[in-house]
């Protein structure tokens, strides 16, 4: 019962200290964003938006990508976060994509992956070939 019960006047330390921990961990992203523009570096996520961007405001670099990436194998699928399926979207024609992934072990959440994403594109491909394989061909011994 004394769990349930909301003093404002206990809970002041942890939202200053809250309050401290986020203001010093813009700074530290500031500093590290200025450290990669003055060394004149991208990191994995801005490689992602760069590549959108490019993608998305540049017609005929999107289009000369599309046609060069006749079909687009896409390996675990479940942990796929937005980002990237914008860029999925932007490069695939309607017949040109496989995707390949299993919604149960979806583990990268901490990276924004969202697993229905995965399963909103199954259920788009409902209609279209879809092929389930319940036999995992890395943990079989025989053979």
């Amino acid at each position: 019962e004394k769990f349930l019960h909301y003093d404002p006047e206990t809970e002041k330390p942890l939202l200053e200290m809250a309050d401290a921990l986020l203001t010093y961990l813009q700074m530290v992203y500031q500093r590290y964003n200025a450290q990669k523009r003055s060394a004149n570096l991208l990191d994995f996520e801005d490689l992602l938006l760069s590549t959108k961007e490019l993608l998305s405001h540049n017609q005929s670099v999107c289009q000369y990508y599309q046609k060069k990436f006749k079909q687009i194998l896409l390996d675990e699928f479940q942990d796929t976060n937005h980002l990237q399926m914008e860029i999925v979207s932007l490069l695939r024609s309607e017949h040109n994509l496989f995707i390949v992934g299993d919604w149960k072990q979806s583990i990268y959440r901490f990276r924004h992956a969202d697993v229905h994403i995965f399963l909103d594109l199954l259920q788009q491909f409902k209609q279209k070939k879809q092929e389930n394989v319940w036999k995992n061909q890395r943990r079989n011994r025989e053979g």
